[in-house]
C-alpha cells in the first residue's frame, strides 16, 4: 500500500512532449493552431520493497501566450536533476528550482513539478492533493466560455445550451465594442430569463476610457446585475493600474466583478487585488503551479485587510491530466469562490484517444464539477494513448520550428501576423531563438 510508502523515492524521471492533433483547427490572434504541445514530467516513484509507482506533471500553457514555447519548458525540466531524492524532500526541491524560474520565467516547467511531487508525495500517504494542502470544498460551478461568433442563431444556441446545463458562460469579448456590448445584451437578457447569471473576457483588448464608456452604456441595460464579472478588460500595457482604474468605476456603478488576468503574475500584482477588491484568475499554469498559487493567495488575503478576496482557477487549454490537478487547485484555494474554467470537464475538447486519463470527469450535481475521488491526483494515466502521441526528438522538432514554424508532427502558423515563428520568439522572450537548442 502507497500508505506504507515513507521511504518513497524518486528512482526515474522523464520528460515527454505530446503533438495533440485538434479535431477542429483552433484561430487564435496571431494564426492557426492545428496541433497542441503539451509536456509532460513522468517521476517513478520507489519503495524499498522495489515497488513502483508513476506521478505526472503536465505543462499546458502556449506560446504566444506565455513568452516560451514548449522545447522550453522540456529544456528546463530536464535541467532539473531528481533522481535519487525522497518524495518527501518536495518542499525544499520545489524552494530550490524556483529559483531557477524566477531567472528564466518558464513558470509552466514549475508548474508541471509541482504536480507531479504533489501526486507522489499525497499517494506515498494515502491522501489526495488538495488533502496535502488543506481541503476546502470538494466541488464547484463550471464555467464554460464561449468565442466570437459568425452568426448570432450559433451563439444564441450556444448561451441557451449552457444555461440549461446550468453552466455559467463566459463571453468572449474583444475590442469591437459595439459587438461585444450586442452580445452581452442578449446574453444577459438569456441569463435573466433564467434566473442565472454570465461571465465575460476582454482578453485584455480595451484602452481604459473604451472601458469607461463601454460599462456606462452598458448600465443602462435592465439586465446588468446578471453580469457576474468581467476579465481583463484592460490592455495589458497598462498593467494592475489599468486594472484598478477598471475596477473603482465598476464599485462606483454597483457592477460587475473585475477579475485580473494578464495583468496578474506577481506577489505585487496579489496585493494590489487584494487592496482594491480586484478577484484573481489563478491559472495554475502561468503562475507556477499550486504551491505558488497558495503564497499568491495569502500575499492577497494579508493585504485585503477587512474585505474578502476572490478568485477563480483559469484554463490553459489542458489534457485531462492538467485539469484534474486545477480541479484538485479549486477544492484548495479559499478564495476560488467564483464559477472556475478549471471545473470544466477537459472531455469538452479532448476525447477518444485524446483523454489522456481512465477516469471519467463527475459532476456533483448539474453545472458543478467534482474532483476525482482516491489518493494523489485520483486519475490513473492512459499509457497507450499519451504514448501515441509523444515526439521522440522533441529537440529536433522544436529546431525545425524555430527555423521554419513547420516541425514534423507540430505547425504552428503565423500568417495573420506575417511575422516568422523565430522572430516571434525573439521579439517575446528577448532571446534568441536558438539559445537552447
Amino acid at each position: 500500500m502507497w500508505e506504507e510508502m515513507m521511504n518513497a523515492r524518486i528512482s526515474k524521471q522523464e520528460v515527454l512532449l505530446l503533438a495533440l492533433p485538434l479535431p477542429q483547427p483552433f484561430r487564435l490572434g496571431f494564426g492557426v493552431l492545428h496541433q497542441l504541445p503539451r509536456v509532460l514530467l513522468v517521476l517513478d516513484v520507489e519503495n524499498e520493497q522495489g515497488r513502483i509507482r508513476r506521478s505526472v506533471g503536465e505543462a499546458s500553457i502556449d506560446f504566444p501566450f506565455s513568452h516560451y514555447d514548449a522545447w522550453d519548458i522540456v529544456h528546463a525540466l530536464s535541467e532539473t536533476s531528481l533522481v535519487g531524492r525522497s518524495v518527501f524532500d518536495r518542499e525544499r526541491i520545489l524552494q530550490d528550482v524556483w529559483k531557477d524560474r524566477e531567472r528564466d520565467h518558464i513558470y509552466a516547467a514549475h508548474a508541471a513539478l509541482n504536480m507531479a511531487l504533489d501526486d507522489a508525495c499525497a499517494a506515498a500517504q494515502g491522501i489526495s492533493v488538495s488533502a496535502l494542502y488543506g481541503t476546502v470544498r470538494t466541488s464547484g460551478r463550471i464555467l464554460e466560455s464561449i468565442g466570437i461568433p459568425d452568426h448570432e442563431e450559433v451563439f444564441d444556441a450556444m448561451i441557451k445550451r449552457m444555461i440549461a446545463h446550468k453552466r455559467v458562460p463566459k463571453i468572449k469579448c474583444d475590442e469591437d465594442v459595439d459587438a461585444s456590448r450586442g452580445r452581452l445584451v442578449r446574453a444577459m437578457h438569456m441569463a435573466a430569463e433564467a434566473d442565472t447569471y454570465i461571465a465575460a473576457d476582454f482578453n485584455a483588448t480595451l484602452e481604459p476610457e473604451q472601458w469607461n464608456v463601454f460599462l456606462k452604456h452598458l448600465r443602462r441595460h435592465p439586465d446588468f446585475s446578471r453580469l457576474l464579472f468581467v476579465e481583463q478588460p484592460t490592455r495589458e500595457g497598462f498593467g494592475m493600474q489599468g486594472i484598478r482604474e477598471a475596477a473603482r468605476l465598476s464599485q462606483a456603478l454597483h457592477g460587475p466583478m473585475i477579475v485580473a488576468d494578464e495583468s496578474f503574475v506577481s506577489k505585487t500584482d496579489a496585493i494590489a487585488c487584494g487592496e482594491n477588491q480586484i478577484g484573481m484568475n489563478m491559472k495554475i499554469q502561468k503562475v507556477g503551479g499550486l504551491r505558488a498559487a497558495c503564497i499568491l493567495e495569502k500575499a492577497a488575503e494579508h493585504a485585503s485587510r477587512t474585505h474578502g478576496i476572490f478568485s477563480m482557477v483559469g484554463g490553459t487549454f489542458p489534457t485531462a491530466l492538467g485539469r484534474v490537478y486545477d480541479q484538485h487547485a479549486a477544492c484548495v484555494l479559499k478564495s476560488a469562490t467564483l464559477p472556475s474554467d478549471g471545473w470544466q470537464p477537459a472531455t469538452d475538447w479532448f476525447t477518444g484517444p485524446l483523454h489522456l486519463i481512465q477516469e471519467s470527469f463527475e459532476e456533483a450535481k448539474p453545472g458543478y464539477a467534482s474532483r476525482p475521488p482516491g489518493t494523489g491526483l485520483g486519475c490513473t494515466p492512459n499509457w497507450k494513448h499519451i504514448q501515441s502521441f509523444v515526439v521522440n526528438d522533441a529537440r529536433e522538432e522544436y529546431r525545425r520550428i524555430r527555423e521554419t514554424g513547420k516541425g514534423t508532427h507540430l505547425v504552428i502558423h503565423t500568417e495573420k501576423t506575417h511575422e516568422p515563428y523565430a522572430v516571434m520568439y525573439e521579439r517575446l522572450s528577448g532571446r534568441n531563438p536558438f539559445w537552447n537548442l
